[in-house]
């Protein structure tokens, strides 16, 4: 029984393989000649000005959830939610 599954298995990835392949080789024999692989553009990121720096230890923290995430719906940017447990003022928790 174990055989019977596995052998239609090993023929579809095998299948698969070749017909990835064939694919390969065909893009690479379509491609003018002397065109080097195309790479993704880099991405850049530009500076916000709106954005002052912060020193470490002086960051801001919402009260709530739902004051951050009021927060960043007005400014479009990410909610990051840390959620600690336990006594933090404390040596062992």
């Amino acid at each position: 029984m174990f055989s019977s599954l596995i052998r239609p298995l090993v023929w579809l990835t095998t299948s698969l393989a070749l017909l990835a392949g064939t694919l390969a080789v065909s893009a690479y024999r379509n491609a003018p000649a002397g065109a080097a692989p195309v790479a993704p553009a880099p991405r850049t990121v530009e500076a916000v000005e709106e954005n002052p720096k912060v020193k470490p230890g002086l960051v801001n923290w919402h009260a709530s959830f739902a004051d951050a995430r009021a927060a960043a719906q007005k400014s479009g940017k990410p909610v990051l939610l840390v959620h600690m447990m336990g006594h933090l003022d404390r040596q062992f928790c």
